[in-house]
């Protein structure tokens, strides 16, 4: 979205989500909206770096990731305490760069174990080019990471394996959801706690009757994929029990659906009559679906 607001504007007149797309150089996001009313409400980055002086986008960017989010998780140090933003901009002002903020940190011996073991630096790192190489999808389809040329050759180990242009046409015109997809290539689900807490255990049986049904729907995906995601085993976590997470072998259903399914078949004998009767030449036909 971020993409096409600044190339395509004909495309993107406003962009509406949570905060964190401010990290991608979206200079306005709308929060919420009231329809009845017909007003919206709009966070502007210009108006938070106003509040906060001296910083330059880039410090800005550095600043919400070490203060924590979707992202990366919150710096240690920062964690709980007040005002994290500014308090993540005022080490960074005081140290430069997110770098000399960890290294130096590391030297308080009270943080030192904490911050080693959260691997935080690492984090960060993923984080950061995650955002300046931001997977964008063009007006002909095509997608890629933001700043190709620019982008490093293991774009993979911070955004994730690529799937095939077919997949991602297919997501860009509503045929399939992003849920299958995302599940398979982060390799987990998370189940999130209800409304009531969870404490229902029908609940708890109804999430364990999905598995066969889920570990169908990973299996129709990754069959015609490469053999790489034949493989890819997925984890679920469930809020009741979150350290026994519960695998979801898709590759040993059998017989997969996709074998089942690939016989599935329409002859054009079947529609054609339909299309004629109509009016509709086969062409025009496909090229609307795919329009």
């Amino acid at each position: 979205m971020s993409y096409f607001e600044k190339h395509q504007r004909e495309f993107v007149d406003a962009i509406f989500g949570n905060s964190e797309l401010l990290l991608f150089d979206v200079e306005k996001v709308i929060s919420s909206y009231n329809i009845a009313k017909g007003t919206f409400s709009w966070i502007s980055k210009r108006y938070i770096l106003s509040d906060l002086p001296g910083a330059s986008n880039e410090q800005f960017v550095d600043a919400c990731l070490l203060a924590g989010s979707d992202l990366c998780s919150t710096f240690p140090p920062l964690e709980g305490g007040p005002q994290p933003l500014k308090a993540a901009l005022d080490l960074l002002q005081r140290y430069r760069n997110v770098t000399n903020v960890v290294n130096a940190e590391q030297q308080n011996p009270a943080l030192q174990k904490t911050i080693q073991q959260s691997g935080y630096l690492d984090k960060y790192y993923r984080a950061r080019a995650a955002v300046k190489h931001h997977v964008i999808m063009k007006d002909d389809g095509k997608v890629e990471p933001l700043e190709l040329n620019d982008a490093p050759s293991d774009v993979h180990e911070f955004i994730g394996q690529r799937f095939p242009e077919e997949l991602y046409f297919y997501l860009s015109r509503g045929v399939i959801g992003p849920q299958v997809p995302n599940i398979l290539a982060s390799g987990e689900l998370i189940e999130m706690a209800p409304l009531d807490n969870g404490e229902s255990e029908e609940y708890q049986k109804f999430l364990e009757s999905l598995v066969p049904i889920r570990t169908q729907a990973l299996s129709l995906l990754a069959q015609p994929l490469h053999r790489f995601w034949h493989n890819k085993d997925v984890e679920v976590y469930y809020w009741f029990d979150p350290t026994k997470p519960r695998k979801l072998v898709h590759k040993e259903v059998q017989p997969t659906p996709y074998e089942v399914t690939s016989l599935w078949n329409v002859r054009e004998a079947t529609f054609r009559p339909v299309l004629e009767r109509k009016g509709v030449s086969l062409s025009c036909y496909i090229s609307t679906l795919l329009n």
